[in-house]
């Protein structure tokens, strides 16, 4: 049983070193009991901030960046499915392959902009010749016959 709490552990520590988590934010440790926290609604408000702090920061991450989480996420799953946790190790497999299909899709909005970009600039460099003809054009029309 002493495997199954260091993976855990490990797993745990390792979502807490991810940007966006509470290291990162506004939350600073509070001294002294806090009446909200004893109504539960004061935790469910970090939780959220934390969340929604921590999934800004994954769409900003590099793609390098989100292949090794991607990669983390599956040797987290590795680990928790041989400390016995099946549901929570796939639901880590889910998220990995959720954020596969970000990655794939966010590399194919970039080629996609790149092909727009090398289109526009040939659209561009067509227009400059067509005006280069149209010039060359009305310029042999005006030029006297010899």
């Amino acid at each position: 049983m002493n495997h199954s709490v260091f993976w855990i552990a490990t797993v745990v520590f390792f979502f807490t070193l991810q940007p966006g988590t509470a290291q990162e934010t506004e939350h600073k440790p509070r001294s002294g009991p806090d009446r909200s926290d004893i109504a539960g609604t004061r935790g469910g408000e970090d939780k959220e901030r934390m969340v929604r702090n921590s999934r800004q920061s994954r769409e900003q991450e590099r793609p390098e960046e989100k292949e090794q989480r991607i990669r983390h996420l599956f040797e987290a799953a590795e680990h928790l499915e041989m400390a016995g946790l099946g549901d929570e190790s796939r639901r880590f497999r889910e998220m990995a392959h959720r954020m596969m299909g970000e990655l794939h899709q966010h590399r194919e909005n970039r080629q996609l902009e790149q092909i727009h970009r090398e289109l526009r600039g040939l659209q561009e460099a067509v227009k400059a010749l067509r005006e280069q003809n149209e010039m060359l054009r009305k310029h042999l029309e005006n030029r006297k016959p010899e």
